[in-house]
């Protein structure tokens, strides 16, 4: 699982690329922080 903070889209693009090479999944930190969603 790889967690991110992206404000431009330049993290995203690199979590995204790297979990499509692990097999894993990814996850935004910011959409869950202003949706106030803090469980994993």
């Amino acid at each position: 699982m790889i967690l991110y903070f992206s404000a431009s889209g330049n993290s995203r693009f690199i979590a995204e690329t790297a979990a499509e090479s692990l097999q894993d999944g990814c996850l935004c930190l910011n959409d869950r922080m202003k949706n106030q969603d803090c469980k994993l």
